[in-house]
């Protein structure tokens, strides 16, 4: 069996994925792209003709070109590249500084109580018609009415460009949205836009009727609230409906991916139908007709789940699988896996930096390749027991496969994921099982309450599973630093890995050596670089204050209520990035501090800052002090004055003109961002 680097597939995904990366960070610089690729081609050219092996030079010349299609299709799928983009008719058609939008509701988000948030195509800004998706925000009124999938509205504003992350370590939500071609936010009050009857129905349109449906039908049959939100979330792709309690609890078994359809679910139906049509393997032609409606059955799945990109990429890469292995050969379905992958990327780019994509397929190949070697360390006997080796033996592999990718996005790792997976994925099946003909039955009018019952009383045990485990915080190894540098080494040991498995070569295992030991020395680089360090970071906060000093390991947080500190995102978003498991929190704030070589004065109501012989070098306002700031800059003569987020707006306006008269540099921020200080 050859290599799996000598798999075309895998080299065709390998230099389109380098070249997907390279126009990722050169966005917008083609001339650089082409000059590059340009220049390695006339290389390669002069190479060849001076006699070199043409057969390398061929396979060098053709990574070059996918690499150079990688980049293009980076450019090409970038929305604001097309001539229609709403974008380019905003920008010139401007209307007394507004102008008319005409928006038309794709998809509906998790809301809060105040706000309900959708995803809106630009069908037309103005007399103009356009395309791209925005985020819309729409207060909600008494009356509770929403706007729901395929409503259009017309409305006459300005798009505001996406709010950037204000504090630091925490996930990027703009970033997140610029993946998925999404760059301005609109934020709308009841009486601010007409809504219009809808000209046609989309697709997604047709599966938010379909989804509205089953959920009538449901409550109709007596389905509580607490088990509709787990159908929705197992089956429907809805997960808004879970409370936050419910997805921490999960979140801390490490069973979060079980409330998002991913490949986890995809494989478990595949698995339950290729159980369910075995019987149509006697016949000549049984295999190809089992995987015929299999296929036709995933793509079903999908629909009802929405189609939603998770979905159709799981649904994708589970489709190619399974057209592997009714071949039964390990080489077409590693072949079969690797084009799906091609086959995605090319039609968008930007799935590779999706979380999803990147766990799914590791997963899904440590499981192809890993699974077999596990196993054959023992072969039980009994059903029963090798049913429970077989889980084991997949739950091993699948982790040691997304552990890389596990710790560099969530910086936690579970002890306890084995227990919880021996246990949940049987519980999975049972679920899938029950809810798709309960589903079924409730869209074809005929009793489910039977169905309902025992599907509550799944959701009950596997909710009792989950809790006992999430408890287990012994048991749950958090804070974890874990760099981009690092990813790369531990996920090129597991290539190495994987390569090594296959044919052995002493080159080759000295090589996964040497990583090992580079990712031991990156260990103990970032400890003496942490170590050797300080930063003061002034939060952002809206109607709140916290300031946060490290030095070296030891960090200090000064907040106003120490009860809130266990839960407080920010606090946990440092210390998950930056790997530091103790906090020494000091409550109240102080009006002084000291940070290396500098003094930090606090001002709030109390207004103490008088003090002879006192120059402090940073001044932080909160609380909206009532103070004469002209006074304060002439008397101690800072560095910065630094207004966070607990202060009045209109305070920070006169702040901020004072100082630019007293030609003092004023930070705020609610516009600037949490105010850091490195060492």
């Amino acid at each position: 069996m050859k290599t799996i680097g000598r798999y075309i597939p895998f080299q065709l995904v390998l230099f389109l994925s380098i070249g997907i990366v390279l126009g990722s960070f050169f966005q917008g610089q083609l001339s650089v792209i082409f000059g590059l690729v340009f220049g390695g081609l006339l290389l390669l050219a002069m190479l060849l003709w001076k006699g070199n092996d043409g057969v390398v030079v061929f396979k060098i010349v053709t990574g070059c070109c996918v690499i150079l299609i990688g980049v293009l299709l980076v450019w090409g799928d970038d929305t604001r590249n097309q001539k229609h983009h709403y974008s380019h008719a905003s920008s010139s058609t401007q209307v007394q500084n507004q102008t008319i939008f005409y928006l038309k509701i794709n998809q509906v988000l998790k809301s809060s109580l105040k706000t309900q948030r959708f995803y809106a195509t630009v069908i037309q800004v103005n007399k103009t018609t356009t395309r791209g998706v925005i985020l819309l925000s729409v207060q909600r009124d008494s009356l509770n009415n929403s706007l729901k999938v395929d409503d259009e509205i017309l409305v006459k504003t300005t798009l505001d460009s996406l709010s950037k992350r204000l504090n630091p370590y925490v996930f990027d939500y703009a970033k997140y949205l610029n993946r998925k071609q999404i760059y301005h936010q609109l934020y709308l009050r009841k009486g601010d836009f007409l809504s219009l009857k809808s000209r046609n129905k989309s697709l997604d349109g047709f599966i938010a009727d379909i989804h509205s449906t089953i959920n009538k039908g449901l409550i109709e049959q007596g389905m509580t609230t607490y088990d509709l939100g787990f159908i929705n979330a197992l089956l429907l792709g809805k997960r808004q409906f879970l409370s936050k309690d419910i997805i921490k609890t999960f979140s801390a078994s490490g069973a979060i991916h079980i409330l998002a359809i991913s490949g986890l679910h995809i494989g478990v139906l595949l698995l339950l139908l290729r159980f369910m049509f075995q019987f149509l393997h006697r016949w000549k032609y049984g295999k190809l007709l089992s995987s015929f409606c299999i296929v036709i059955l995933l793509w079903s799945f999908a629909f009802l789940a929405g189609m939603s990109a998770s979905v159709v990429r799981a649904v994708t890469m589970f489709t190619a699988l399974q057209i592997g292995m009714s071949f039964n050969k390990r080489h077409i379905i590693l072949n079969s896996i690797f084009m799906s992958m091609l086959v995605l990327l090319i039609a968008s780019p930007n799935f590779l930096f999706d979380i999803g994509f990147q766990l799914s397929y590791s997963a899904v190949l440590s499981i192809v390749l890993l699974r077999p070697v596990l196993s054959d360390l023992w072969q039980p006997e009994s059903f029963a027991v090798r049913y429970g080796w077989d889980l084991v033996t997949v739950s091993m592999a699948a982790q040691l496969g997304v552990l890389p990718l596990s710790l560099y996005y969530f910086h936690q790792f579970p002890i306890l994921f084995l227990i919880s997976n021996l246990c949940i994925i049987p519980m999975l099946s049972l679920l899938l099982f029950t809810g798709v003909f309960t589903i079924v039955l409730t869209l074809l009018g005929l009793p489910a309450s039977w169905l309902i019952s025992l599907f509550s009383g799944l959701v009950y045990y596997m909710n009792s599973i989950v809790t006992w485990v999430s408890g287990q915080e012994l048991f749950l190894i958090q804070n974890i630093h874990f760099s981009g540098l690092q990813l790369g080494i531990c996920l090129s040991i597991l290539i190495g890995l994987a390569f090594l498995i296959h044919r052995f070569k002493w080159r080759l295992f000295y090589g996964i050596i040497v990583l090992i030991i580079s990712f031991q020395v990156s260990i103990f680089y970032y400890k003496y670089t942490l170590e050797q360090s300080s930063e003061l970071i002034v939060y952002h906060q809206y109607k709140k204050s916290k300031l946060l000093i490290r030095s070296g390991g030891e960090v200090a947080v000064f907040v106003l209520d120490t009860l809130l500190v266990r839960t407080d995102f920010l606090l946990r978003s440092f210390q998950n990035t930056v790997g530091i498991d103790v906090l020494k929190v000091f409550s109240p704030i102080p009006n002084v501090l000291s940070f290396l070589d500098k003094t930090v004065l606090i001002v709030d109501a109390d207004e103490v800052y008088d003090v002879e012989g006192f120059y402090p070098n940073i001044v932080v306002l909160r609380g909206s002090p009532k103070i004469n700031l002209e006074r304060l800059i002439k008397t101690l003569r800072p560095e910065v004055i630094i207004a966070d987020g607990s202060n009045y707006p209109m305070y920070k306006q006169q702040w901020e003109q004072t100082c630019r008269q007293q030609k003092t540099p004023f930070y705020d921020t609610s516009q600037k961002g949490a105010y850091i200080l490195k060492e």
